[in-house]
């Protein structure tokens, strides 16, 4: 029975252990998201890629863009105190939230335009886009 006992605990711990190391880690479905101006994205790209994010602004799109100069996105969302942007990639075209206060969620990317100038930019790969009040 003392055996059992012990041996209870020990599984109960290592699971623990895992889902802490899981957590702390980022690994899905553990991820945190971290909310952020667009102007702190902007000021460390480097840091903030492939970590979920919670940013709010203006929403415009979906853009058209002149075929020399294509970026990896297709909405730009603007910070309306600061005037800064950055791109988001949304496949959920939603013309209902165009000019609108909206909260993204989603991962912070490194892309590049295409197909002749290669400029590097950063985007937000959006997963939820929600009316902010």
């Amino acid at each position: 029975m003392r055996k059992r006992a012990i041996g209870l605990v020990s599984v109960l711990c290592a699971v623990f252990g895992v889902f802490v190391f899981l957590y702390l880690f980022g690994f899905p479905p553990f991820y945190r998201v971290v909310p952020l101006t667009i102007s702190e994205l902007k000021s460390s790209p480097d840091f903030w890629i492939g970590k979920r994010v919670l940013v709010q602004g203006v929403l415009t799109g979906p853009l058209i863009f002149i075929p020399e100069d294509v970026p990896p996105y297709n909405y730009v969302l603007q910070d309306p105190d600061t005037e800064e942007t950055i791109g988001i990639l949304w496949t959920g075209h939603d013309i209902s939230l165009n000019k609108k206060n909206v909260t993204v969620i989603g991962v912070l990317r490194l892309g590049y335009t295409h197909p002749f100038s290669a400029r590097t930019v950063y985007y937000i790969e959006a997963e939820t886009i929600a009316l902010s009040e």
